[in-house]
């Protein structure tokens, strides 16, 4: 007696109860990312960016067959179009039946004999499209943006998306510390010990003024704080963070008489008061 045992191999049924609920289950084309680089100033006014990319679209002159009559049958005759075959394996006094790709084409389910000569057969061809994208105030580093139905097509299968990441480059001048910023300043040590006023000019063009407290010092890994001159806050653009100003304090391993001079001046003034 024949034993005909069926495995049944098909991806689907592990995650999906067979039936309905299988027949409703359709492929989509792996989503794009592209990497984008823009400026923390662009991160810090917003701004609008245009960029180009490549992606695969349904061949026109084919409409997606791969064929150069479109009209054609180029149905798989090993699997009927299928893209599975039936295989049988006899072990021993047991006969197992099993679905594999079918080999003539490669799962799938046609065998173009006449190819488009705008695919190649290929069925979609590659075309350069153009992107506008809103950067947003504030626009956190590694942000995701995404862009539905923009990425590849191909026949019988929903387009794929597209997902753009924001890659902010280094700044010259500011140091960016989520909603703060950070700018390094170096100063003499007279400078510590007397104050100092400075201008600093921002992401946004604004000059602003910045003076240390008269008869403070400044000391070294301290920060001065100038309260909501940093970043906006991503989707809350009216709010700002801080901006710090790291001083990096120059010691010299010799003193000029000059450089004595005022330094004495400078000492005798403090222990007058």
């Amino acid at each position: 007696m024949k034993l005909i045992l069926k495995l049944d191999f098909d991806p689907f049924s592990m995650f999906f109860n067979r039936g309905q609920q299988e027949q409703n289950v359709k492929r989509k084309c792996k989503s794009r990312l592209i990497q984008m680089k823009i400026s923390l100033k662009d991160a810090f006014i917003g701004a609008k960016k245009s960029f180009e990319y490549s992606r695969r679209i349904i061949c026109k002159p084919c409409n997606g067959t791969g064929s150069a009559n479109p009209a054609a049958n180029n149905k798989c005759s090993g699997c009927q179009g299928k893209g599975m075959k039936i295989v049988m394996q006899r072990m021993g006094h047991i006969l197992l039946q099993s679905q594999q790709t079918c080999p003539d084409c490669n799962g799938e389910g046609n065998v173009i004999k006449d190819k488009c000569k705008g695919c190649k057969g290929e069925k979609v061809q590659y075309v350069t499209k153009k992107l506008d994208i809103e950067i947003d105030k504030g626009a956190p580093d590694g942000q995701r943006l995404s862009f539905a139905d923009q990425g590849d097509e191909y026949p019988d299968i929903e387009t794929g998306d597209l997902f753009v990441e924001i890659f902010i480059e280094k700044d010259n001048t500011f140091i960016r510390k989520g909603a703060d910023l950070v700018y390094k300043l170096e100063i003499s040590l007279l400078q510590a010990l007397t104050g100092l006023s400075f201008v600093i000019t921002h992401l946004d063009g604004r000059q602003i003024l910045i003076s240390s407290k008269e008869g403070k010092c400044i000391k070294p890994g301290v920060f001065k704080t100038v309260k909501e001159l940093g970043m906006p806050f991503h989707n809350a653009p009216y709010k700002n963070g801080n901006l710090y100003i790291d001083f990096i304090i120059d010691f010299p391993d010799k003193l000029k008489d000059d450089e004595i001079k005022q330094l004495s001046e400078v000492i005798n003034l403090f222990s007058s008061f």
